[in-house]
């Protein structure tokens, strides 16, 4: 009889010993898991700002160099703003205005006018694959302007790869009849310990890294194309998307363009327009207009 309650009490003790691992085990991983929290994830907030190029006289959109360094001024304060950790998708509104001076009719493609080529800017500035968009207001806001504003938003968190399995293992009880037991307990619970630990550093999120799609070679300098406009033939030079015009503002910069169908209406308007007639005698001179 008092041999039973001996084997009877060692098995109520070394019980008791994996009990009490176990729940250690589990306590441990609540803790990791709560006190590991990705960054990204403890705060999601918005970052946004706006900044206003104004000075531009009735009728007139063109970026002179005044506006060129407002842009400037203005990518600054959007490269100011970039979070320094976790991962942002930039939006950017870029708002054209006009005054109440002129009819709706001139002023809805007026203000258009003036964001556009501040757009064309920022796309040239910003990071490639920035959602930019141009909104025109007309004469709703009654000032001669173009606004824009800017927003980060945290991107989604993208789901894990794979999930992470960890195989069951099945204890069996047997009658115990010696002290060694409770090392085996000891050595199991290590063994739950190393899996869980591994199992945390195997989950934890890393930093994905963007690769932007190789451009060919051309993209990064300019190169010479001829375009049929108004019965000449114009050389122009391009870039990516951007094409840049060999006639040049009122503020001495060079007329530049995102897209083909800008540059061609650019050039239609320095082509009829008189205040460009000595750049056009001089650029057919050069045989840059033919």
């Amino acid at each position: 009889m008092k041999t039973m309650m001996t084997e009877r009490e060692t098995k109520q003790t070394a019980m008791a010993v994996v009990i009490a691992i176990v729940l250690g085990a589990i306590i441990v991983l609540i803790a990791i898991l709560f006190f590991s929290k990705p960054a990204h994830g403890e705060e999601s907030k918005v970052i946004s700002g706006s900044f206003v190029i104004g000075g531009y006289e009735p009728k007139k959109f063109a970026v002179d160099l005044t506006k060129r360094e407002l842009t400037d001024a203005c990518f600054q304060g959007i490269k100011a703003d970039s979070p320094k950790m976790g991962e942002y998708n930039l939006k950017v509104l870029v708002i054209g205005s006009a005054d109440t001076t002129g009819v709706s009719a001139e002023n809805d493609p007026l203000s258009k006018n003036r964001a556009e080529p501040v757009a064309a800017l920022l796309r040239y500035y910003l990071p490639q694959g920035t959602q930019v968009e141009v909104v025109p207001r007309g004469d709703s806001e009654n000032a001669r302007q173009v606004r824009v504003e800017w927003k980060y938003v945290p991107a989604p968190l993208k789901p894990a790869t794979a999930p992470i399995v960890v195989e069951k293992t099945t204890v069996v009880e047997k009658e115990i009849k010696s002290p060694p037991y409770v090392a085996f307990g000891l050595f199991f619970a290590a063994i739950i310990f190393i899996l869980l630990v591994s199992g945390i550093k195997i989950g934890k999120r890393k930093k994905v890294v963007k690769l932007e799609t190789a451009e060919p070679t051309t993209q990064t300098q300019w190169f010479d194309e001829w375009l049929e406009v108004g019965g000449h033939r114009v050389k122009i030079e391009v870039k990516g998307k951007f094409r840049r015009s060999p006639f040049y503002n009122k503020g001495g910069t060079q007329i530049i363009r995102d897209s083909k169908k800008g540059i061609v209406d650019s050039l239609k308007g320095c082509l009829k327009g008189t205040e460009f007639e000595s750049q056009k005698q001089e650029l057919i001179k050069k045989g840059v207009i033919v």
